[in-house]
């Protein structure tokens, strides 16, 4: 669910840099990416039950996709809002 949650941090992040279209792309990509290769920097790894170390040999742990999500999550957060309240919307 963390995991989920993220991605929509990080694209609405990207859709504030440089536009919706963009992040729905950016993050498209990165899930279909995620769905071919096994790496702990992709979080979609994280959203698959096949993929976990407790059923799969290999697998990817739980308690680091945590806090790499968490992680993520901040610094998408406090990215966009600074660039958000620098920006001038009148």
């Amino acid at each position: 669910m963390i995991c989920a949650c993220t991605i929509a941090v990080v694209q609405l992040t990207i859709s504030i840099f440089a536009g919706a279209i963009a992040g729905y792309i950016v993050s498209i990509v990165y899930l279909v990416v995620s769905v071919y290769w096994v790496s702990p920097f992709l979080m979609g790894n994280y959203l698959m039950i096949i993929r976990n170390n407790r059923l799969c040999a290999g697998g990817m742990d739980a308690a680091a996709g945590i806090i790499s999500c968490i992680i993520v999550m901040v610094v998408s957060i406090v990215s966009g809002s600074v660039y958000f309240n620098r920006k001038n919307i009148l």
